[in-house]
């Protein structure tokens, strides 16, 4: 009798918390919605609170809305990062100071006793807008192009499709390059972001955001789904929590947008480099069918691949190191897919060449590429990189 008690609290804790493999562990915990510091109480959407930081969050969605309380007057200061450099801080804080840099704000306002004070950023494009997306950049001067790159494609926000941390030093170059990008950037988690040689999500949540989050803009919604290890049971931990709660509120957006690190279907045959399994794919694809997700923008493969698969547009840009733009014989560029979302219209994807300069191309995980190019057609043009990674 208490074995099978035991066995049923274990059970529903693990599927609370959902188990990881490869790398086997429970799931972190989830971000909180509120923090309290000092006697101001702080109740959060849409961003999180840096990791050992009282004064410093970061937006996961464009209409970050945040609600303030106090036991004493006194004058709040904090900063908000990831935010539009065209969103609009709608309050009634009294003597409130904004100060914009780049995708960060610098917040200052008074705060009586007892009355709360919202602020809310809001977007003068939800109806027509342009977003980015693309993933397997690595951490260094790959990533900073992809950034640039997106901006300059007209893009308000990049989906970035995970898989930043390749080598020692990525993680922390990356969190730098995302907290000060051209324009705000909403990330899935990759496998290498989530173990290399050890567990290393935490840093993650410390820094990006959550493994799963959603939000709508216009009419459309988009959904980041967790793919980087596979969650056991498939339906249970935060992935599966989000999913049914929006099933169960049953508000069909008439467009949504799903996000993830790997993708339904491997275009090369081999099963190595889509989700984790036969089942959990299915279960992934049933649940985007209830949410009216006839998209799933992945990375992990480092192609250009779109396919319907089972009734989803899988679009695959994992191109984010470049190493397509070597292969010049092959008359093929690295891309980066562009969503043109427009009123009362389906969204439209186009797929723009990433354009990386060649002396960008110094990540280690680009030497096979190189060596393999250094005998050829392509000497001159390898030895030209070769001199500017130096």
């Amino acid at each position: 009798m208490l074995a099978g008690g035991l066995a049923a609290v274990t059970g529903a804790f693990l599927y609370h918390r959902g188990v990881r493999y490869p790398t086997l562990s429970l799931e972190a915990s989830d971000l909180p919605t509120a923090v309290s510091s000092n006697g101001v109480a702080v109740s959060l959407s849409d961003c999180f609170q840096f990791y050992a930081s009282q004064t410093s969050f970061r937006a996961f969605a464009p209409e970050p809305k945040m609600v303030f309380s106090a036991t004493k007057n006194q004058r709040i200061e904090f900063e908000l990062n990831n935010v539009s450099k065209r969103a609009i801080l709608g309050t009634s804080a009294p003597n409130l100071n904004e100060d914009k840099d780049g995708i960060t704000r610098r917040i200052s306002f008074d705060i009586q006793a007892d009355k709360d004070v919202e602020l809310h950023w809001q977007v003068p494009f939800k109806d027509e807008f342009t977003f980015a997306s693309i993933g397997d950049s690595g951490g260094n001067h790959e990533l900073s192009w992809c950034l640039k790159r997106s901006a300059e494609l007209g893009a308000e926000f990049l989906l970035h499709l995970g898989d930043f941390n390749y080598q020692d030093g990525d993680y922390e170059r990356a969190i730098d390059l995302f907290h000060n990008a051209p324009i705000p950037c909403y990330i899935t988690i990759g496998n290498h972001d989530f173990h290399d040689s050890g567990l290393l999500h935490h840093q993650f949540t410390d820094y990006l955001g959550p493994f799963n989050s959603v939000f709508s803009l216009g009419n459309v919604r988009f959904l980041n789904l967790d793919t980087a290890a596979s969650v056991w049971p498939r339906s249970g931990g935060k992935r599966g929590r989000l999913v049914q709660r929006l099933i169960d509120e049953g508000q069909e957006q008439p467009q949504t947008v799903a996000y993830s690190h790997c993708p339904l279907h491997d275009p090369s045959g081999i099963t190595t480099h889509d989700i984790g399994s036969v089942r959990e794919r299915d279960w992934v694809i049933d649940s985007l069918h209830k949410l009216n997700a006839k998209t799933l923008l992945s990375g992990h493969i480092h192609i250009f691949d779109r396919t319907e698969f089972m009734g989803i547009d899988n679009i695959i840009v994992g191109q984010g190191m470049g190493h397509q733009d070597l292969l010049t014989a092959n008359m093929a560029t690295s891309k980066m897919a562009l969503g043109k979302v427009r009123k009362d219209s389906d969204i439209e994807f186009e797929f723009a060449p990433l354009n990386m300069p060649l002396e960008l191309h110094c990540h280690p995980r680009m030497e096979p590429v190189k060596a393999s190019l250094r005998d050829g057609e392509h000497a001159d043009l390898i030895k030209q990189v070769d001199a500017a990674c130096s």
